[in-house]
C-alpha cells in the first residue's frame, strides 16, 4: 500500500508555496466536511486539474512515467488540511489514486489496512476499496488519479 521517500520535491510545498501557487491563476475547488458547519478550518480542501499549472508539470509528468504504462486519462489534484484531526468522508473513488505526501502526516485507513503517508511517500488505493484520510497534522497531499 506505501512506497518510502519515492518523490523529492525540488521545492517545499507547504502552505505558502500553495498561497503563492493559488495567486498565480483560478482553479476549481471544493470542500468536504465541516465547511457548511461554519468550521472551514476543519474541512478539506480540493484543488482541481493543478496538473496544468507549469509548477506541477514535472511531477505530473513523473506520475505518467511510473503509473501510466497504459496511458489512461490521469489528472493531479491538491487536498488540504489546516488543522490537525480534519478527515476526509470516507469514500470509494471508481478509479486507482496515487496520493504523494507534500506536508504533514495522513492517516490513510482502507478496508484492509492502514498507513500514515509523509513527505516524499506515496499511496495507492484501487479502485473501488473504501478509505477516509486523517490529518495527524495540517496537511498537503496530492492526489493522482488514473481513469
Amino acid at each position: 500500500m506505501i512506497q518510502k521517500n519515492v518523490v523529492k520535491f525540488k521545492e517545499d510545498i507547504d502552505f505558502n508555496y500553495i498561497s503563492k501557487f493559488l495567486d498565480m491563476d483560478t482553479y476549481t475547488s471544493q470542500f468536504s466536511g465541516l465547511w457548511y458547519e461554519e468550521k472551514i478550518f476543519q474541512s478539506v480542501m480540493q484543488i482541481r486539474s493543478v496538473h496544468k499549472h507549469s509548477k506541477f508539470k514535472k511531477i505530473y509528468s513523473f506520475l505518467n512515467k511510473q503509473f501510466n504504462k497504459n496511458k489512461k486519462k490521469t489528472d493531479l489534484d491538491i487536498f488540504i488540511s489546516w488543522v490537525s484531526g480534519t478527515r476526509s468522508n470516507t469514500h470509494v473513488d471508481p478509479y486507482d489514486v496515487f496520493l504523494i505526501g507534500a506536508h504533514g502526516r495522513t492517516l490513510y485507513k482502507t478496508e484492509d489496512d492502514e498507513a500514515i503517508l509523509e513527505k516524499g511517500d506515496i499511496i495507492h488505493i484501487p479502485k473501488g476499496v473504501t478509505h477516509t484520510a486523517i490529518g495527524l497534522d495540517p496537511r498537503i497531499v496530492l492526489s493522482y488519479a488514473l481513469f
